[in-house]
């Protein structure tokens, strides 16, 4: 396996676990909104916390 290859092997295994990693958020979000809880992804209603 020569260099070039590595490279180009590399940049996809990184890219799919890009993917992977995003697809997941986007998963935790849309749980966290249905029950409604906060998470990084979505902003928080104006109010007192309810986590205070």
């Amino acid at each position: 396996m020569d260099n070039a290859s590595l490279i180009y092997w590399l940049a996809g295994v990184t890219l799919l676990a890009v993917l992977a990693i995003g697809f997941w958020q986007r998963l935790r979000t849309s749980q966290a909104k249905r029950e409604n809880e906060h998470s990084a992804m979505t902003t928080p209603e104006a109010g007192p916390d309810p986590h205070a």
